[in-house]
């Protein structure tokens, strides 16, 4: 399921770093997907920005479609590195189980693995392009779109 790769379930909004030192604050780029997208023959490209609590996610999944959907919501990370979180409408994040990820950091490399299903999605250290940000749809509900939510 397209909407199992990335994260999480009910949360509080807190920053992006926990007891432990994960920091996932900043802005990514996805450029790993394992099976979940390329077994499935979709096109996508996807940005996210962490910041304090709240996050944002650019999407843009499949042939043809051109432009970039845009979601916010909230996340915390957990002091045993779990990742949850709510978008803006309510949806969990990372599908309608929402159980989270497990987050990992590694210099400019960000992995997040879903627990319901154990699929991986990685992520670099990138600035979201400024033309991706002005040109994307407005916020919209995680269930209105062709394609679910990769986070």
């Amino acid at each position: 399921m397209l909407a199992a790769a990335v994260l999480i379930a009910g949360l509080s909004a807190c920053s992006g770093k926990n007891d432990t030192g994960v920091d996932i604050s900043g802005q990514w780029h996805l450029v790993e997907t394992g099976d979940l997208i390329g077994g499935q023959g979709l096109d996508i490209d996807v940005y996210a920005s962490f910041t304090s609590g709240t996050f944002v996610l650019y999407q843009k999944v499949g042939t043809g479609l051109g432009r970039y959907w845009y979601y916010e919501g909230t996340y915390t990370v957990s002091g045993d590195n779990v990742m949850t979180g709510r978008y803006s409408d309510g949806t969990r994040l990372g599908g309608t189980r929402g159980l989270g990820y497990s987050v990992a950091v590694s210099g400019n490399s960000l992995t997040l693995t879903a627990l319901s299903s154990g699929e991986v999605s990685v992520y670099e250290r990138a600035e979201i392009p400024a033309d991706v940000i002005d040109e994307a749809v407005p916020p919209v509900r995680s269930g209105d779109v062709p394609a679910l939510p990769v986070l």
